[in-house]
């Protein structure tokens, strides 16, 4: 049996019908006839299993795949792949298939954030893309600097993304901004209070912050004055 088959296999055989009509709202955007209904737990097993295949890169080279579960174990193995190199030319060939927020979200693999400058010219590249999930997935990766090597650059690198209303590019600023705030708040304000963004991006950023734990009452109530009506 060759690889591609083995994964799908595994994929199917443990689908969950009830989590597939949950998981399917989630991610509006998708193919429901691609959407086989697995739970994520399972779908990191199966990655972690299938990644010692010793010809699993013939997986990792197949594109199109047929399942949003496919796209979401191949995104799983680049992320445990310790050779920077290699692992950055596959995403390079991975992500303009991706089209859901939960297949571009919260990816890392901890040998990009090792070659941090070359990595961040990546990430650049991605944001300035025109394809919504390209950009909305440079800003996510954008957001992994955010805590420890903090620059004034990145926040506006993305202000100066255009959004052209849409909403899946602006819930991501959205959410790099709070997390942005969180941890520098000072000059995330300075800059925040004047930066050109619409009124969604900053609304829905200041209710981002409000449900925050980690952002003081007194931060919030500086935040309201920005607020926008």
């Amino acid at each position: 049996m060759d690889i591609n088959t083995k994964i799908t296999n595994q994929i199917l055989e443990n689908q969950d019908l009830k989590y597939r009509e949950f998981s399917y709202k989630l991610n509006p955007t998708v193919d429901k006839d691609t959407y086989i209904g697995v739970r994520i737990p399972v779908l990191r097993s199966i990655s972690k299993i299938v990644e010692k295949e010793k010809d699993i890169d013939i997986f990792l080279n197949t594109l199109p795949h047929k399942y949003f579960e496919e796209y979401l174990i191949h995104r799983y193995i680049l992320e445990y792949m310790k050779d920077y190199d290699k692992a950055l030319t596959l995403l390079n060939k991975l992500i303009p298939y991706l089209n859901s927020w939960s297949l571009t979200d919260g990816f890392k693999n901890k040998s990009f954030l090792k070659r941090k400058n070359d990595y961040l010219a990546e990430i650049y590249k991605w944001i300035d893309s025109d394809n919504t999930y390209i950009s909305r997935f440079g800003i996510g990766q954008l957001m992994n600097f955010l805590k420890d090597d903090f620059k004034i650059e990145y926040l506006e690198k993305v202000i100066s993304k255009k959004t052209y209303d849409d909403y899946y590019l602006e819930m991501m600023i959205s959410w790099f901004f709070q997390v942005s705030f969180t941890y520098h708040f000072s000059e995330t304000y300075n800059i925040f209070k004047n930066a050109p963004l619409n009124k969604f991006i900053i609304n829905k950023t200041i209710s981002k912050c409000n449900d925050s734990l980690r952002i003081s009452d007194e931060n919030k109530e500086l935040l309201k004055d920005l607020r926008r009506k």
